[in-house]
């Protein structure tokens, strides 16, 4: 990265930091009124993004659009009656996974049609074994201008989020499927196809959530 892409990641590191104070202040006045409401230990919090993040990573500046894990990856905390603290699962569960499992805390019956499984048996340590053979989709479609930006000097048609000295982070071809398949016959493997036939496929490692 250049000095200048590299300043830029860092302000915006340290701007997201920032930001997560008024988070902290949000959470700690959720936990403080279910404890003044005397429902705090009956009641489930849960905590999660709706994607990952990279700062410089692949000299990429910012954003959330590739298929790399450290884009797909996201948090996921729970609390709440049952759980034991400093719990840890290395069982990958998905968004879809939430409405199920909240419905099944509550003792209700999944809709047929629901997506995703419940991780109830996860959350309160029924089991910890790895669920073997999920796979699951992730997709993007990607974002350009018909234009090119006045202020790049070099061409970036159909390309957008061109920040800082032009390297974007998104185009039309970056539209892509990829197919994540955990602990089967292929082992932990990631399969994508992109929209201008680019066929990717790499073996990654699972960390925890």
């Amino acid at each position: 990265m250049s000095k200048a892409a590299a300043e830029f990641a860092d302000a915006t590191l340290r701007n997201r930091w920032r930001t997560l104070l008024s988070l902290d202040d949000l959470v700690d006045g959720v936990v403080k009124e279910l404890s003044e409401q005397g429902i705090l230990d009956n009641t489930y919090i849960f905590f999660t993004s709706d994607s990952g993040y990279h700062l410089g990573q692949f000299n990429l500046p910012n954003g959330n659009r590739q298929l790399y894990e450290f884009d797909t990856h996201v948090p996921l905390y729970v609390r709440g009656p049952h759980i034991k603290p400093g719990t840890v699962s290395k069982v990958p569960v998905l968004t879809i996974d939430l409405a199920p499992t909240i419905v099944d805390l509550v003792n209700g019956t999944k809709p047929s049609s629901m997506d995703g499984r419940t991780f109830k048996g996860i959350l309160q340590n029924e089991s910890m074994a790895v669920i073997r053979g999920r796979e699951f989709l992730i997709q993007h479609s990607g974002e350009g201008v018909i234009s090119q930006l006045k202020k790049c000097k070099r061409s970036t048609v159909n390309q957008t989020a061109c920040l800082p000295e032009c390297v974007c982070e998104d185009s039309f071809n970056n539209t892509y499927s990829c197919l994540r398949s955990i602990d089967t016959s292929l082992g932990n493997t990631v399969y994508c196809e992109f929209a201008d036939t680019l066929v990717s496929g790499k073996n990654i490692h699972m960390n925890s959530l």
